[in-house]
């Protein structure tokens, strides 16, 4: 927007048909917001361990 209010800003994002925030949430790479139109998905994705909610990666053999 052209003023300038501070905060956040929200948007619709697709890509053809496909929503790209609820992919995101769905695959358990953002979170959603409480009582948002994701939040179903976000539980399924917290549920199923997806994404973030996922176990962290195994770095062992990292070599940072």
């Amino acid at each position: 927007p052209p003023e300038k209010t501070g905060g956040e800003a929200v948007a619709k994002c697709r890509i053809g048909k496909m929503d790209v925030g609820e992919w995101l949430v769905a695959n358990g790479w953002a979170r959603a917001e409480a009582g948002g139109p994701y939040e179903d998905a976000g539980r399924k994705a917290e549920a199923d361990k997806k994404g973030i909610f996922g176990p962290p990666p195994d770095t062992a053999g990292s070599t940072d």
